[in-house]
C-alpha cells in the first residue's frame, strides 16, 4: 500500500468553537499528512469516516503547526453526539480535484439586482394603482355633480 493511501485511524474529542463543532488533527498525523500534500499545503483535502460515517473534509491551521477539522452537523446529529463526545476518525488524504463550491451569489443573476427590480416593480404597481384608484374616484365625484 502507498503511503499517500495509509489510512490514519485515531480517537478524537469533539469540541465547540461557537457553534461549530471540530475536532483537533494529533501532531503527528497532521504533520504526515501535511508532507504527503506538500510542505506548502496551509489547507490540506482529506476524506475518511467519523464512527463509519463518510465525510469529504479540508484540515485548516489551528497554529503551531497543528490542524483542525469542522465536523459537519450531518454526521455530529446522525450520531447524536456534541461537544466533549470522544470519536473514532479514519482519515486519508484527498488526491481527487474538487470544484470551488458555488455560492447563492454566484449562480444566476445577482441577488440583490432581482430584489430591487421586484421592489421597483411592486412600488410601481402599487402607485399605477393609487392614480387609478384616486382617478376614479375624482371621476365619480365629479359625474354626481352635473
Amino acid at each position: 500500500m502507498e503511503s499517500a493511501e495509509r489510512p490514519y485511524v485515531f480517537a478524537a474529542k469533539i469540541e465547540k468553537i461557537w457553534i461549530m463543532r471540530v475536532i483537533d488533527i494529533p501532531g503527528d498525523i497532521g504533520k504526515a499528512i501535511r508532507k504527503m500534500a506538500g510542505e506548502t499545503s496551509r489547507h490540506i483535502p482529506v476524506h475518511g469516516w467519523i464512527e463509519g460515517l463518510p465525510f469529504q473534509n479540508t484540515l485548516v491551521p489551528r497554529g503551531g503547526g497543528n490542524y483542525r477539522m469542522h465536523v459537519h452537523s450531518r454526521i455530529w446529529r446522525k450520531l447524536r453526539i456534541d461537544a466533549g463526545a470522544a470519536v473514532e476518525v479514519t482519515m486519508l488524504l484527498d488526491r481527487e480535484p474538487r470544484e470551488a463550491a458555488e455560492t447563492v451569489w454566484q449562480k444566476g443573476p445577482d441577488p440583490i439586482r432581482l430584489l430591487v427590480r421586484y421592489w421597483r416593480q411592486s412600488c410601481l404597481d402599487r402607485t399605477k394603482r393609487l392614480v387609478l384608484d384616486w382617478r376614479d374616484t375624482r371621476r365619480d365625484s365629479h359625474a354626481g355633480r352635473a
